[in-house]
């Protein structure tokens, strides 16, 4: 019989966009983590593209409005960096360079969350 493999925790962090079909309204994205186990990373990117697949919908909102949230892109797959999860455990992390463009896209960096 086949030794099992352990599975390992990974993030992936998954970009979604909402979208409405009335004109004139800019499209609305989401940046989520989600935890997964899996046996490889391939195994893990696979499942994120999964799970991904499964939350994609189209509602009406309040306005009457059509929406339809869907996947972008999946931005990045990653074992955890911390198997003990416990308070304080260090899940995730990336490195970059260019702090202005940071500053420009995460708007809880300047105050507003237009």
């Amino acid at each position: 019989m086949p030794e099992e493999q352990s599975k390992q925790l990974y993030v992936a962090v998954l970009l979604y966009e909402s979208t409405s079909e009335s004109g004139g309204k800019k499209p609305l994205y989401e940046e989520s983590f989600v935890l997964l186990q899996a046996t490889s990373e391939e195994e893990a990117r696979a499942r994120a593209a999964e799970h991904a697949r499964q939350q994609e919908t189209r509602f009406e909102n309040a306005e009457g409005e059509r929406i339809h949230y869907s996947l972008k892109h999946v931005v990045d797959v990653s074992p955890v960096l911390d198997d003990d999860l416990k308070d304080g455990a260090e899940l995730y992390a990336r490195h970059f360079r260019d702090y202005g463009a940071y500053h420009a896209f995460e708007p809880f960096l300047g105050g507003s969350v237009d």
